[in-house]
């Protein structure tokens, strides 16, 4: 039931019976409302309290007004603690405020953004290599939580530590200024002296076997020792690898440099290996160093170190397993015999040496195979060794079927004469001016020199010889005489062997090398180069006489 309200009728309106009478009721209701807030009062319970609520497009109301649905208008009105419950069709009974979006509010305060820092450590409390990069093998992590900034602190007190990787399967004891990490140890604290120490609590009897890797170019031992608790110094250990500063090491044995100093590269990995027998150092897996010791042997790690930081990583420890009892002699590799057959071979590979034709053989199983020999075009002796005559194995510049001396194992007409190489030959003669000494290089005024022709290598596997020689008179010690080599029409190379440099005197010298780092295509010139090897311009116009002179590069077939 709904109040009265006149305003609802115009005035001057003729109404029916019926009209009349329904305007009447709503009047009594409208008394009986009023009746029923009297009664309340008279009780104490106070009149009751309303919240009108309109809408409309304008701040004051005026436009658009209405007390029902908001459909899109702008703003809102609101009318409080009033006494009846029909709202107010005027906008100045409400309070009125935007009531949709469109005037952006003010920015509220950021919330915190928060962030966890991680570092890594080699030790517990993090202060040991301590960095908030990569772990980078480091045995400790450092988590800290719920920080302002992204930036990580530098502190190792700002974190929470714990271990990042496991501890090696055996154990080790560290002295006070020591530490271990994981499969790493390093010195933390104390002087600058062979002070700090960490070594097993495990040994092994009759084999043992440590390896490690330095990580620091700074001074420390390792190694294999029967007594690690004796002290923290060196002089103690039994067999070990010493790292020095500069990347050197030596094996130190008790106290005693045994074998060194040796050069070696970051990274590298080193190893003591003792098998009741001997004493075995490597490096990279490859021993370097070995001797016969005392057997029965009960050995612990130990170590050494000199300066705070100094460490070694990746750990290894543990037995090794003694040498086993000597097998039994096996059969010749090399069987001598004097010019005369040697029967069948014992096995397969063996070989066999013949001195007057200075020639070897290998047994393939079933008979000798010729392998090499001084074989000469003039002076060829074939016999049940050598059935087939292959030409090019023969070293010689030029072969004609009447250089042969043969017997009835060679048909005489089966030979081919022919050229089986090619050279090129400089020859040359003079007298020569030497200034003092530069770097080998063209002439004028350096040296005498010969060229040769280009010799072209048509097989990896071909023979490549440059010989040279000459009389020469005029010498003295202060000269250099070079073989000098270009390759594929570059610069020229100064092979220091051979040469002749030493109190040189006048008479024939001839020396000679195969050149080799050739491929198919690769071209050869070679000459000689004579040069005054005085250091001051005090040599200047030193005359040297070079007769029969000659530089030689010869092409032979692939030795194969």
């Amino acid at each position: 039931m709904s109040y009265y309200n006149r305003h609802e009728l115009e005035r001057n309106t003729r109404a029916t019976a019926e009209e009349v009478n329904a305007e009447l009721i709503k009047v009594k209701a409208a008394f009986d409302q009023v009746q029923a807030a009297m009664e309340a009062l008279s009780i104490g319970a106070g009149l009751p309290s309303f919240t009108w609520i309109a809408y409309a497009d304008s701040i004051d109301g005026t436009a658009n007004f209405t007390t029902g649905e908001p459909g899109n208008r702008e703003y809102i009105g609101i009318a409080t603690n009033k006494t009846i419950p029909i709202e107010s069709t005027s906008p100045d009974d409400y309070t009125w405020s935007h009531y949709k979006g469109g005037i952006d509010g003010t920015d509220g305060v950021d919330g915190d953004s928060f962030y966890v820092w991680i570092a890594y450590a080699d030790k517990i409390d993090g202060t040991v290599n301590f960095t908030t990069g990569a772990p980078g093998g480091r045995h400790f992590i450092g988590i800290a939580a719920n920080k302002l900034t992204p930036t990580e602190s530098t502190n190792p007190a700002d974190y929470q530590w714990s271990q990042y990787s496991g501890p090696p399967n055996f154990g080790l004891v560290a002295t006070a200024g020591a530490a271990v990490a994981g499969n790493r140890i390093i010195k933390t604290s104390g002087a600058y002296t062979w002070g700090e120490s960490v070594y097993s609590s495990e040994s092994y009897a009759a084999g043992a076997f440590v390896s490690f890797r330095p990580e620091l170019d700074d001074q420390m031992m390792i190694g294999l020792n029967t007594d690690p608790a004796t002290d923290a110094s060196y002089t103690s250990i039994d067999y070990a690898i010493y790292i020095q500063v500069g990347h050197t090491f030596r094996v130190y044995e008790s106290g005693v440099s045994v074998h060194g100093p040796v050069a070696f590269t970051a990274g590298d990995t080193f190893a003591v290996q003792y098998d009741n027998n001997n004493v075995y150092y490597s490096r990279n897996g490859i021993i370097f160093y070995q001797h016969a010791t005392t057997p029965n042997l009960q050995l612990f790690l130990d170590s050494s170190m000199v300066g705070q930081g100094t460490n070694a990583t990746i750990i290894s420890f543990s037995a090794g397993g003694r040498i086993g009892p000597a097998g039994d002699d096996g059969p010749p590799l090399l069987g001598f015999y004097q010019d005369s057959s040697p029967g069948a071979g014992a096995f397969v590979n063996q070989t066999w040496y013949r001195p007057s034709y200075k020639e070897w053989f290998v047994w393939n199983g079933s008979s000798w195979v010729r392998l090499l020999g001084d074989v000469s075009a003039l002076s060829i002796i074939t016999d049940a060794y050598i059935s087939t005559l292959h030409a090019n194995k023969i070293l010689t510049n030029t072969i004609t079927a009447n250089k042969f001396l043969t017997d009835a194992g060679v048909d005489r007409a089966a030979v081919v004469p022919g050229s089986l190489n090619a050279g090129s030959i400089g020859t040359y003669a003079g007298t020569y001016t030497l200034n003092r000494k530069s770097n080998p290089g063209d002439p004028p005024n350096e040296g005498a020199i010969c060229y040769t022709a280009t010799i072209t290598a048509t097989d990896f596997a071909d023979a490549i010889f440059i010989n040279w020689g000459g009389t020469f008179s005029g010498l003295n010690s202060a000269c250099n005489i070079y073989l000098q080599v270009s390759v594929n029409g570059g610069g020229w190379t100064t092979y220091d062997d051979p040469k002749v440099t030493t109190n040189l005197v006048a008479g024939f010298y001839n020396l000679s090398l195969e050149f080799q780092g050739h491929t198919a295509g690769t071209t050869i010139q070679a000459r000689i180069y004579v040069q005054n090897g005085s250091s001051t311009s005090a040599g200047n116009g030193q005359e040297i006489t070079i007769t029969d002179g000659f530089a030689k590069v010869r092409r032979f077939f692939a030795k194969s």
